[in-house]
């Protein structure tokens, strides 16, 4: 379509769609398809006052097509009536309707020719007479004449579509048509769509066949027109062949190769009436083109019946032609000549080809193969010492990274195994010409190791890809590993399929339609690499694990850091240097710990108890008030804390010089848990803001009272986090004495050994001090 038609097009259809927009809505009814029963109706409302009712029933009319035949009376009413829009779509529903609209030829015509129309609605009626076909044969001249003379390169290339479509030969449209052809002032594309409708009309156009001689005679005219008028003139070669043979034998030696080619095929047609273009038959025995060869040997076959010495020599000769087909033509038409040039008998004559055709054949195919070798050596040579090489010192020289991560990976190393298989791929048909399973099994292998070669450079630039993106912060902490692993899927299994297809000379569509019986199977065999898929998408939407993360896992044995996370599995170093592989959709299907949280929140939490004889718990008296008093950190929390207990005491009038119970007192627990406080409040690794800080006394139970710190340290390195605990306990465990307090201590071997020995001297002492008395007694006076 020309750009005018495609404007005039654009500018229709945009106003249907505003006369659309702009109408009422439709009940639901209306919108459904029309059917024959709907052609009365549609009929009536052709004579609507209504603009867009009489549209709806002309587009119609034009749907049901030929279904229509009844309201062609009416259309053509509404062609000859107003409104170009109601016009062009007449005429369109009439050309859809097909040949029941054949009384409809007329108006059509009279559109057609009608010059103070709009050149639309005149491209329009000559693709509608071409719609209604033979039945409008009538149209021809008026389609001729639209042909010749219409200012409107579209009217007239819609009125050459239309006389091809109808076959409209007659005497007022073959002067046209050869004139179109003849002129060479005329356009290119017209010549060529007049050459193009003589061609359809086949036996009818014999008299157009002078033209078509002269036109193709002329090597100035276009390739395309004198390859139509070299096939119009095969069409008529056998029913005016003496005047067809002296144009077709100088055809012979056109520059084209289908003018030639159909030209050998033009005097195969005429036969043995056509023997006197045999010495320029011959020339083609040699020609380039292996078409153009095989048509000289097919007409040598149907003009030459007896067989002069040169024909027996040039189809000798053919008979040697690189490609299998000519030589079994050559061969067949020496057998039909039975002529002996050269040998006595056909056998003898049909043998010496065949043995000089195979000494030649494989002498030629020897060296080829030879220099195909050598080819592939040379190729690649330079792809791996050159190509590669000399980009492996441009990666070492630069500074940038992403080069190092493809020669480390050895992507172009890899890829330089394509340049031989493309090589080997491409000269086959060189190598192999008279052997076509030969050259069709190396072009497939040849194939098969470019998929294999390819799938492994993928596979090469992946992990490079991935060790690129690790390297940035915004992905080194995203499940990269995980989507190249499904890329890898992806890309071997459409290697297997496309190998597959290869070996087995079948489209790779038709083998993925078989896949799908197989679907059940393939999601078992892939079940852990969706769900791992699946599980990599949340945890990385999430952020529930980063490499690098502390996690706990005790499921599965794991406590330690983040190693690796691929589809499948996430693996975890653990503190004692083992490996603990856990499956990746286990991050989503069970519960773990991260302790990322710590890491970032820069603090890590302490959490320890101190448990206390509840027997040494007392209240402070005066001897170890005074003693107290001399630690320095809380020394003014005892001031303050006894003053507090004197003014409570003397308010009270508390007695308590005779019981400490009376009236208010320090402890030495309370006491302590002060001076824990106030030393951790000191210490310099202990977060004191920002962060939970408790020291807090548990509930009492078998093991004694429990005094538990709660606090964040700021060193978050193991190492050196443990030793602050340590020195914190070690101060705090070494201070109870001092507040005469005792650590609670389940009793071991040596305190009951302690034990037993102290309760084994007091039965001694006993027996003892109760026999005395009655020895003293009995013995008497001394």
């Amino acid at each position: 379509m020309t750009r005018r038609r495609l404007t005039l097009a654009l500018v229709l259809s945009g106003g249907l769609a505003l006369g659309l927009l702009a109408a009422p809505p439709r009940a639901a009814h209306a919108q459904e398809a029309p059917t024959v029963d709907d052609v009365p109706a549609l009929m009536e409302k052709l004579q609507s006052e209504v603009h867009k009712d009489r549209l709806d029933a002309v587009k119609a009319l034009g749907d049901l097509g030929p279904e229509a035949a009844p309201a062609v009376p009416a259309l053509i009413e509404a062609v000859q009536g107003e409104g170009y829009l109601l016009r062009q779509l007449a005429i369109k529903s009439l050309g859809e309707i097909g040949e029941p609209a054949a009384p409809a030829v007329p108006v059509l015509v009279e559109a057609l020719q009608d010059s103070d129309s709009d050149e639309f609605v005149r491209m329009r009626a000559a693709h509608a007479l071409g719609q209604i076909g033979p039945a409008a044969k009538e149209a021809g001249p008026a389609l001729a004449e639209a042909l010749r003379s219409d200012p409107d390169e579209d009217v007239r290339e819609a009125a050459s579509e239309a006389l091809q479509q109808m076959g409209a030969a007659s005497e007022a449209t073959l002067p046209v048509l050869v004139e179109t052809i003849q002129s060479t002032a005329e356009l290119e594309l017209f010549r060529v769509q007049a050459a193009e409708t003589l061609i359809a009309m086949d036996r009818e156009a014999l008299p157009a066949l002078d033209a078509l001689l002269t036109v193709l005679e002329e090597e100035k005219d276009s390739v395309a027109l004198r390859r139509l008028v070299a096939l119009a003139v095969q069409g008529l070669a056998r029913e005016d062949a003496r005047k067809v043979i002296p144009a077709v034998t100088k055809s012979l030696a056109d520059g084209d190769t289908i003018v030639r080619q159909r030209a050998a095929e033009t005097l195969a047609l005429i036969g043995p009436e056509a023997r006197s273009s045999v010495p320029k038959i011959l020339p083609l025995l040699t020609d380039r083109k292996r078409e153009v060869r095989l048509a000289a040997v097919q007409a040598l076959r149907r003009v030459e019946a007896r067989g002069s010495k040169e024909v027996i020599d040039a189809l000798l000769e053919a008979a040697k032609d690189r490609d299998e087909f000519v030589r079994m033509e050559a061969g067949e038409v020496l057998g039909r000549l039975r002529a002996a040039a050269k040998v006595d008998t056909v056998a003898d004559l049909k043998d010496q080809v065949d043995r000089e055709a195979i000494m030649d054949r494989l002498a030629r195919t020897g060296l080829r193969i030879l220099l195909f070798l050598l080819g592939a050596i040379v190729i690649n040579g330079i792809a791996k010492q050159l190509i590669v090489r000399a980009f492996r010192a441009v990666a070492e020289r630069s500074k940038t990274q992403w080069d190092d991560y493809l020669v480390e990976h050895e992507v172009l190393y890899k890829l330089s195994h394509l340049a031989p298989a493309v090589f080997i791929h491409f000269s086959a048909p060189t190598i192999f010409p008279a052997y076509p399973s030969a050259q069709n099994i190396v072009e497939r292998f040849a194939l098969c190791y470019m998929v294999l070669a390819g799938t492994l450079v993928m596979n090469a630039f992946l992990n490079a890809l991935m060790d690129i993106l690790q390297h940035f912060d915004t992905t080194r902490d995203k499940p990269i590993k995980s989507y190249v692993q499904v890329i890898k899927i992806l890309v071997w299994l459409c290697a297997l399929i496309i190998f597959t297809s290869i070996v087995l000379e079948k489209s790779p569509w038709a083998l993925l339609s078989g896949l799908g019986a197989l679907t059940a199977v393939l999601m078992l065999i892939f079940r852990d690499s969706l769900m791992g898929l699946v599980a990599s998408v949340q945890i990385s939407a999430l952020d529930l694990v980063r490499r690098g993360d502390w996690v706990e896992m005790p499921k599965y044995g794991a406590d330690g850091d983040v190693i690796d996370m691929s589809l499948t599995t996430i693996k975890v170093r653990n503190w004692d240097k083992t490996i603990t592989a856990i499956p990746t959709y286990a991050v989503i299907s069970d519960s773990f710990k991260n302790w990322r949280g710590m890491t970032e929140s820069g603090g890590r939490r302490i959490k320890r108890t101190i448990q206390l004889d509840m027997t040494s718990v007392k209240f402070v008296d005066e001897k170890l008030l005074a003693r107290l008093s001399e630690i320095d950190i809380i020394k003014d929390y005892i001031a303050d804390k006894s003053s507090t207990c004197r003014a409570f005491n003397e308010a009270s009038q508390a007695n308590h010089d005779k019981s400490l119970v009376n009236g208010r007192h320090l402890t030495n627990i309370g006491t302590f848990r002060a001076y824990v406080t106030t030393f951790l409040r000191r210490h310099p690794q202990i977060h004191q803001e920002g962060m939970t800080f408790l020291v807090r006394q548990l509930e009492p139970g078998p093991h004694g009272v429990g005094i538990q710190i709660y606090v964040f340290s700021k060193e978050q390195r193991w190492v050196h986090y443990e030793a602050i605990i340590g020195d914190i306990f070690d101060h705090l465990m070494a201070a109870l004495p001092e507040f005469e307090l005792r650590p609670f201590q389940l009793p071991i071997g040596s305190d009951l050994r302690s034990v037993m020995r102290a309760a084994g001297s007091a039965e001694l002492v006993g027996a003892g001090e109760s026999a005395s008395p009655e020895a003293d007694a009995g013995a008497g006076p001394r």
